[in-house]
């Protein structure tokens, strides 16, 4: 082997262009709607525009709201951002910045700012022109709801620290958007939690309840006042003046309120039973994550279950009682419409997940007001899309499974019937006659398999033309990977009994005789057995039984849902039981309907 130490290494040319550095550009706060061909028609007048990616979720495959862009060079990159940042598309303006692949830059709050108390009629463009007189800003954005309004307040990240100072020091307590009395307010971004520390750290506002009818205004402000200096007490009554036995109180200092939070949580009134919960005050917005917090701690541990099918007349106190012999309950809840109309569904917590458990096993399809309860294990909505998802995956991966063995044989091969010969796009017409050719589908060539002209080789496979109704067609059929163009009306093969037969065509399972149904019944996949038994059952108790297509169909659905498949089967061949279990279900549903 040949000594290449100390001789120079030569880098060859590559095919592809070099990859430039700053030329990508992220495109946040799309429409759900924006595609790719779109932000390609918006940005190629620009520059010439290499990929574009719209971010998108892994199973509903629904956009994210941003994007990815990727120029050839650095300077349609830049003037790309330059013109058509804020630009409205869709409706609905566009963030474009560069990309930082340095995620601890990412992820920096170091030049980012926090400005609230915003005018409703400024813009991202008017915020972004205003505040970059202070520096270069790397991002501007502007808080909006679901229809674009604002929602008052921004953030602006500047790309040098001392710039956000400057901008901070100038702006905080002033004017900035033109409306008289407004005054914005400016600070450094504090990440959320930082700002739950710094709230845990410097409260003043207390929250005291579970005191019931016991206090008063008087000695509320009397039994806290003794801490430190009260600003201001609020005890909240209802519409008549009843104490809804909760309140707050708010100091001065955050000391004061610290020790009235160790002095009384926990402890009980003089004379009374009751046991005071004294914390924190929080806003409604951390009310909501903690208790989204608690929901997914008793989600994850199991103790969270889910009730379908409630009747119309539980309420929360029913649900409640219905589950409480299954163990400690933390929540019963029932779902209502804004009319206060039961949704027919609802949830139970329990305090451990052996109760959850209990519950599941002893009250699922238990019969409750004339309905079957479903009770299972509480899922996230995500988790339950990702399961239902996999679950159709899987069904039409044995549905394609059962069609492809279900095929008839040719020549020890099976047709695919999602391999189609198309002739223009057209399907070929329907041919009488003894062959292959169904109304539908064209078969792809077949393959004969022929000894091998010379010793040494096995056997190959020579592709036999198919035929075509209208040989006159010019039809273009992919054979081995090539498309073999054939302007010329193909040779009529003669066809081989021994390989191939005629495609059966299949009865309708309403009409086919009794013992041909229950084989076909037998075989079949657990899934095609509830349609199969379904169509029987419906054209019996239209033409036997004379019922109504609207009544047929619900005792069809009545004895699907509630019998088995064996017992659905027997009562197809024995005519009493059919119609005991037919007169069964209507008297069930009369029931049903009066109440």
């Amino acid at each position: 082997m040949a000594d290449l130490r100390g001789a120079e290494m030569v880098r060859l040319p590559s095919p592809y262009p070099a990859s430039t550095p700053n030329a990508s550009l992220y495109v946040g706060d799309l429409h759900p709607d924006v595609t790719e061909s779109e932000l390609f028609e918006k940005f190629s007048p620009v520059g010439q525009v290499v990929t574009v990616r719209v971010c998108r979720d892994a199973v509903s495959r629904k956009s994210l709201g941003y994007a990815y862009i990727n120029f050839k060079d650095a300077t349609a990159a830049e003037e790309a951002m330059q013109q058509l940042n804020f630009e409205p598309l869709r409706a609905r303006p566009m963030r474009i910045m560069r990309v930082n692949r340095d995620p601890s830059k990412r992820k920096s709050t170091t030049g980012n700012i926090f400005i609230s108390n915003l005018d409703k009629h400024v813009d991202t463009r008017t915020l972004h022109d205003s505040f970059s007189t202070y520096g270069k800003v790397y991002s501007c954005k502007l808080a909006v709801d679901n229809n674009g309004n604002s929602k008052g307040y921004a953030f602006i990240h500047f790309e040098r620290e001392q710039d956000a100072d400057a901008a901070i020091a100038d702006v905080n307590a002033k004017n900035v958007d033109g409306s008289p009395g407004r005054k914005v307010r400016a600070a450094k971004y504090l990440s959320r939690t930082s700002r739950l520390r710094e709230a845990e750290n410097s409260f003043t506002n207390i929250f005291v309840k579970n005191f019931g009818n016991e206090l008063d205004e008087a000695k509320f402000k009397q039994m806290f006042g003794k801490y430190g200096e009260i600003i201001s007490c609020k005890l909240v009554r209802d519409e008549f003046g009843k104490s809804k036995g909760f309140g707050f109180v708010a100091y001065k200092d955050p000391e004061s309120a610290k020790r009235a939070i160790a002095a009384w949580n926990g402890m009980s009134l003089p004379g009374s039973s009751l046991m005071l919960h004294v914390c924190r005050a929080q806003t409604k917005q951390e009310r909501t994550a903690e208790l989204k917090r608690q929901y997914e701690a008793a989600r994850q541990a199991g103790a969270n279950i889910y009730i379908k099918n409630i009747g119309e007349g539980i309420d929360d106190k029913m649900l409640y009682e219905i589950f409480m012999n299954c163990g400690p309950i933390t929540s019963a809840k029932v779902m209502t419409d804004e009319k206060g109309s039961s949704k027919g569904f609802g949830f139970v917590c329990f305090e451990q997940p052996e109760s959850a458990c209990r519950a599941v096993n002893k009250m699922n399809n238990t019969l409750f007001f004339g309905k079957r309860l479903y009770v299972a294990v509480a899922q996230r909505k995500d988790d339950r899309h990702n399961l239902l998802a996999s679950k159709y995956m899987s069904t039409q991966a044995q549905q394609r499974l059962a069609e492809i063995n279900a095929m008839p044989k040719i020549g020890g091969g099976y047709f695919a019937q999602s391999q189609i010969a198309r002739v223009n796009n057209v399907v070929p017409p329907y041919q009488t006659g003894p062959t292959l050719i169904t109304p539908q589908y064209v078969p792809l060539p077949v393959y004969e398999i022929q000894q091998a002209p010379s010793v040494g080789f096995a056997s190959y496979a020579q592709p036999v033309q198919p035929q075509y109704a209208h040989p006159q067609n010019r039809a273009v059929v992919q054979v081995g990977g090539f498309n073999r163009d054939s302007e010329h009306p193909p040779k009529v093969l003669p066809q081989n009994p021994a390989c191939t037969r005629p495609v059966e065509q299949t009865d309708n399972p309403a009409t086919e005789p009794l013992d041909a149904f229950c084989r076909r019944v037998a075989i079949a996949l657990p899934y095609v057995k509830q349609g199969l038994l379904g169509e029987r059952i419906n054209h019996q108790l239209r033409n036997s039984m004379s019922l109504t297509e609207e009544l047929a169909r619900k005792v069809t659905g009545f004895l699907l849902y509630g019998l088995p498949v064996s017992d659905l089967i027997d009562m197809v061949k024995d005519d009493a039981a059919f119609r005991r279990r037919t007169e069964e279900a209507i008297d069930f549903l009369a029931r049903e309907a009066k109440t």
